[in-house]
Formats: structure tokens, sequence, C-alpha cells
């Protein structure tokens, strides 16, 4: 009796890994995947998904982009509450929410294309204003409990201007316009707060960062105890003492930077970087692909999130190898250092994390005028917002150690939980021809496979679409018959 060589893969746990390189594919590295991650060591699962925050739409706006959403936290009361800007008509409305339901904060009227920024700070909110069609500035508005106002002594003498930030316990603002001129290399401070009040000197209380390059900040972060500030094409960094530029890496899109572990990560136009306060590192050449398919006209509206350790990047419908991918998210995972691709049934037009039931989140707007929540497994959520998931994920092209010969009427016995229908297609010798090729996965723990076909080199590609439990799949062995083609 004749032994078939076996050759066992039960162990996928690389899913696009950053540390091998292009020319170095470890067999238990996947070459593409939607929708599918490691949450178990070993075993890959189908991504959790969300649902509604609330049944009910974003206040006074039937249908509309939800173009930003914020979380404000007013420590006197104890209180949080989310804030959302939504378009209506042409009008931008800005709207709250404690619990459930949303109200009508405030009303701008023509002013759809106005582009927020904000932060918390004295127990308010503070806004400031860009409109890009027309670069100009707006007064600057704050929250504070449930009304709105653009006349608090806290904005007297403050410049206009495009970004806002708290750092160490002091306002920044960057990109400003004072006096009837644009800095856009400038950022200005307050006092120090008496009081729970702060005041402005724009003649002396300022910053340049490389006011003579031609160049424009883009946006900020407050991470390790410095202001670090973008530019389109340089990165600074201010500690109250010294202020240096530290790299020539800029950031085209200033929704893209988040802060993960204290680690900074952000997008420009030659892919993801991350800066951990030494050289600043480019980390995306596993998904090179998707950045490549980014149209460039979309920068601004790429935008991130963070997720426990996870930094999301939303690009948009991108197609790469063929495939179009719908909504996508480029998900890196900060634990393993690991990316996977997520696809969302909605598009997200803002996002933000918010804590609600003392469960801190990630939530999004979309452009339904609904904003929406991240699950998680321990939810029991298996659908976006009631629509089916779709997934799939594929192997390299596998040789089983000897890509010289022709493997006959390979066996194969797959390991799985909860398969619900999965499907596995195989591609021999990469011919593009999966469909060739359809096995149904029975839901069972071990189901076993005759594989038709002869082939040097095999590629498998396991995919579905159901709303039921994620299933859990633990690999696959392969039993071949090894021919010498003479």
């Amino acid at each position: 009796m004749k032994i078939m060589p076996r050759y066992p893969f039960t162990w996928f746990s690389w899913l696009l890994n950053i540390w091998a390189w292009d020319f170095v594919k470890p067999t238990n590295e996947l070459s593409a995947m939607k929708n599918v991650q490691e949450d178990e060591v070993g075993i890959l699962k189908r991504v959790p998904w969300y649902a509604k925050a609330t049944a009910w739409t974003v206040a006074s706006a039937p249908s509309g982009n939800i173009t930003y959403l914020h979380q404000y936290y007013q420590p006197s009361s104890n209180t949080l509450r989310m804030l959302a800007w939504v378009v209506s008509w042409t009008d931008l409305i800005l709207n709250y929410r404690t619990t459930s339901w949303w109200s009508t904060l405030q009303t701008l009227w023509t002013s759809s294309t106005k582009i927020p920024s904000s932060v918390n700070y004295l127990d308010r909110t503070f806004i400031v204003w860009w409109v890009p069609t027309s670069s100009s500035f707006l007064t600057p508005a704050i929250v504070y409990w449930t009304t709105y106002t653009t006349s608090d002594w806290n904005l007297t003498s403050m410049p206009r201007w495009r970004y806002i930030v708290k750092h160490n316990d002091l306002l920044y603002v960057l990109y400003a316009y004072e006096s009837g001129t644009l800095y856009p290399s400038r950022a200005y401070y307050c006092s120090a707060p008496v009081a729970w009040a702060i005041t402005w000197t724009p003649s002396t209380d300022f910053l340049e960062f490389g006011q003579d390059d031609w160049d424009e900040i883009t946006w900020w972060a407050s991470s390790n105890n410095r202001l670090v500030v973008f530019k389109q094409n340089s990165m600074w960094t201010w500690d109250e003492s010294n202020k240096k530029q530290i790299a020539d890496i800029g950031c085209d899109s200033h929704r893209s930077i988040q802060q993960v572990n204290w680690i900074l990560y952000w997008f420009n136009r030659l892919g993801i970087w991350r800066w951990d306060w030494g050289i600043p590192q480019l980390i995306s050449q596993k998904v090179q692909k998707f950045i490549d398919a980014i149209n460039v006209s979309s920068y601004t509206d790429i935008i991130a999130s963070r997720d426990w350790l996870e930094y999301r990047l939303f690009i948009g419908n991108v197609t790469v190898n063929w495939y179009s991918y719908t909504n996508t998210w480029i998900v890196f995972d900060a634990r393993r250092e690991k990316f996977y691709i997520r696809c969302t049934a909605n598009p997200a037009k803002s996002v933000c994390e918010y804590s609600e039931s003392s469960k801190r989140r990630m939530y999004f707007g979309s452009d339904n005028a609904y904003v929406y929540k991240q699950s998680k497994y321990v939810d029991w959520v298996n659908s976006d917002d009631w629509n089916e998931i779709d997934w799939f994920f594929t192997t390299n092209a596998l040789d089983f150690t000897v890509p010289h010969l022709i493997k006959h009427s390979p066996h194969m016995h797959v390991y799985t939980l909860n398969a619900w229908w999965m499907v596995c297609a195989i591609d021999a010798d990469k011919k593009w021809t999966f469909d060739a090729w359809r096995l149904q996965i029975n839901n069972s723990n071990v189901d076993s496979i005759d594989i038709n076909s002869s082939a040097y080199r095999y590629t498998f590609k396991f995919f579905g679409k159901d709303a039921n439990r994620p299933f859990e799949f633990e690999g696959f062995v392969i039993d071949i018959n090894e021919k010498e083609d003479l």
C-alpha cells in the first residue's frame, strides 16, 4: 500500500504580516482576505460586525452625510454627550445625544461645506470652522452643556484657525488667520487657565513651524508629552522648550491620524506610517496594492479610527487584482503586527470613540443620517445592520515543497467549527480559474474532500456569505500523489 505524502496547514496565523518581506511568504500567510481576522492564536474567524447606535436617524436629518462626530465630556456633571454634524440639503445641523434619541443644538444655514475641528477643554467643547471652497475661516464657537454660542469669554481675542488641539492643559490653534493675514505654518496658544478661564495674546504667544518652506500645517497630535505637528511634506515636534523638524514625511489626510497605545499612525500618498518617537516607519507594504488603488482625489475623504488595539483606515471603494472591495477599511492589528481587510455594508463619513454603559467603542457616521457602533464577539451581533456578511480568504500558491512535481488528485481534510455553507474554490497553477472547482465544506468539525485535479501548485480560496455565528477555521491537511513530469 502506497502512503501519500501529507502536508499540514493548520496554523494560518499570519494574515498579512508586515515582518515577512514580499519575497518571503510563509505558507501560513494569506495572500488575500476580506472580513476575516485572527481572534485566537491560529484560528481564523469572520470579523465581528456592527449595529445602529440608535433606532433613529440624527435629528432633523431624515437623510444626509454625518460629516463629523465628537465625544463631549463634561467633568463638572460627569456627563458624556455625542455630538454629530449632519448635512441636510445646504445646511449643517449640529446634534447631540446622551443615551438614545438625538436633539438639535444648532442649525448653520447654507453652511454644508464647513469642516469643523473640536476639542474638550474647561468643561466645554471648543469648535473651529474651515470652509475649503472659499479658503475662509468662520467665527469659533463653544458647546457648553446643551448651548451653542460664539460669544463665550474664552473666545475673546482668539485667532481664527483651522485646527485646534489641547496639549499639556493649554489650547493650541494651528493654520491661523490673524489681523487679516494667513499663517499656514503658525500655531497660537492660550494662557494658563485661571478660575476656569483663559486669555489670548496673539501678538506674542505663537510658534512658527517652518514658515518659509512653502508648506502648510495639515494636522496635529499630542503624544509622549510633545505636540506633534504635521505639514504636507514634513513632521515637527514641540516639547515646550525645543521645536524641531524630525522628518520629511508629511500627512495627506488629516483625519487619518490616530494614536494607538501611544504610537502615532497616519496616511500619506506612500502608505501608512507609524511613529514611536524614533524614525517614522512605513508599515503598509503588505497592503500596498490597496494604497495604490486609492484615487488621489479621494485622499481628503480618508479617515481613521482606533478600535481597541487596532488602527482602522477607511479608504472607500477600490479594485485590487480585479476584485472589487466596497467600503474598505485597512485594519492594522497592533498586537500581532498584521493587517487584514474589512469591508462594511455602509460607508464611513466620520468616526469617533464613545463610551456608553461603561463600554468604550468605535462609532462611525454614514451617508444615511445613522450612526453605527462597532460590536465585539461577546455582543452576538452577526450582521452589518442586518445585512449579510460576505467574506473570503485565499492561500498562497502551495507547492508542497516539491514545485517541480505534479500533484495528482489531492485529498483534503478541513478542520472547522460553524462552517455555515463554507465553500472552497481551487485554482491550479495560478490560472485564475477559481470557479472551475468548488467544494462544499459541511458544517462539521472535520470534513474530507477529494480534489479531482492535477497541477504543480494549488491555491485555495475559502468564502461564504451569512449572518450566523462566526465560523472558526483551524486549517487543513493535504494528501497528494506526486508524479514526475517526464
